[in-house]
C-alpha cells in the first residue's frame, strides 16, 4: 500500500477556512513545494467553523478517493497545547489533523487504524510554526513528507488510541441485546431529508 501511496501522490483538503480565503491556496502551494508531484484534491472548506461532527463526518467520504494523505484542520484547539498526529490506516491512508477525535471515525471506513504517531519533529515541519496556522506548518508538511517516502515513526512518539481525545459522535448501537431499540445520536440531515447516525 506505501508504493501506491508514493506512485500515486494523493492528498485531500478538508477544512472550515471557507472557500474565500488564502489559507487553502497557501496548504496547496505548501504540499507542492515539498512534492512537486503531489495531487491535491479539496474535499470541502465549507464546513462551520470549529464543527467537528460536520468535519468528522465529510472527513469520513476518504473512502471514495485513491489511498492518500488526508489532511483534516477542524481545529478549535489551534494555539493551545493540543497534539497534531498521523493515523495510519490499515487501507493505507494516512490521516493528519488536530487530536481533537475529528479523525477517528474516518478511520472505520478505512479498515481500522495501524499506528498513530504525535508529530513533534520539526525535520518536517515549516518552522517557525505558527500559533495559529497548523495546516500550513505542520499537518501539510506532513502529508508532502509522507507522500515522499518518509516514515510514518520519524515523525514523532506512537500513540495509543485510548490516549486520543475520543470522537465526537458514537455509533449507533442496540439498547440492549434482546430489545429491537437502537442507541443513536442524528449526527447530521442532509438537505434531502435523510437522517445519518
Amino acid at each position: 500500500m506505501f508504493n501506491l501511496l508514493k506512485k500515486q501522490k494523493i492528498v485531500s483538503l478538508t477544512t472550515d477556512f471557507g472557500v474565500q480565503t488564502r489559507g487553502i491556496g497557501v496548504m496547496h502551494g505548501t504540499i507542492i513545494k515539498l512534492c512537486p508531484d503531489a495531487k491535491v484534491i479539496d474535499l470541502m472548506h465549507g464546513i462551520p467553523d470549529f464543527d467537528l461532527i460536520t468535519g468528522a463526518r465529510a472527513l469520513e467520504t476518504v473512502y471514495d478517493l485513491p489511498i492518500g494523505c488526508h489532511i483534516c484542520v477542524i481545529d478549535p484547539g489551534v494555539g493551545t497545547e493540543r497534539r497534531g498526529i498521523i493515523i495510519q490506516t490499515t487501507r493505507g491512508d494516512y490521516l493528519i489533523g488536530p487530536d481533537n477525535g475529528v479523525l477517528l471515525p474516518a478511520t472505520r471506513f478505512l479498515n481500522g487504524i495501524k499506528k498513530i504517531v504525535q508529530i513533534t519533529n520539526q525535520k518536517y515541519m515549516n518552522l517557525p510554526v505558527s500559533p495559529i496556522f497548523h495546516g500550513r506548518d505542520v499537518f501539510a508538511p506532513a502529508a508532502a513528507h509522507l507522500l515522499k517516502g518518509v516514515n510514518i515513526k520519524k515523525f514523532g512518539p506512537e500513540l495509543k488510541e485510548e490516549e486520543l481525545i475520543k470522537a465526537p459522535y458514537d455509533e449507533a448501537s442496540l439498547k440492549e441485546e434482546s430489545s429491537n431499540l437502537i442507541h443513536a445520536t442524528i449526527i447530521d440531515v442532509n438537505k434531502f431529508g435523510s437522517f445519518h447516525l
